[in-house]
């Protein structure tokens, strides 16, 4: 049941902003001056030209970030990129910029834009509104 409150993401935010900061994951990339907007590659592990250790060590990196990969663990990248995605997408503190993102190019990728904190996005203004009105009587 939603509460109304936006959920707390915090390591999420941070996490994702020391990486950026960082430059250690090629691609992974401010996608504005005002560094409110993000790049993430996006390549499918299925393509003949994928690298895991380039091209998924973004999203292994929040497994291991988040305890979710271990040396040996079975899940590869389509697991890795999923949790992240998932973990972005929950959060009221990103929103993807589809328009600003490249899926049909040869190096596609995603771009997120972090939220102010203490913003609810339309997303979760929606959910809560939707949340409420099954318990409004009419």
């Amino acid at each position: 049941m939603a509460s109304g409150r936006a959920r707390c993401t915090r390591k999420l935010r941070n996490w994702v902003v020391e990486q950026v900061e960082s430059g250690q994951f090629p691609g992974v990339c401010w996608d504005d001056t005002a560094k409110t907007m993000f790049r993430i590659p996006w390549k499918h592990a299925g393509k003949q030209d994928f690298r895991e250790d380039q091209d998924a060590a973004f999203f292994k990196a929040w497994a291991i970030f988040k305890g979710k990969y271990k040396e040996g663990d079975t899940g590869g990248p389509a697991v890795w990129k999923t949790r992240l995605r998932c973990a972005l997408n929950k959060s009221s503190e990103f929103k993807e910029v589809p328009e600003r993102g490249r899926m049909d190019v040869a190096e596609p990728y995603k771009v997120y834009q972090l939220l102010p904190p203490g913003i609810v996005s339309a997303r979760d203004s929606e959910s809560t509104i939707k949340a409420t009105a099954q318990f409004c009587v009419l």
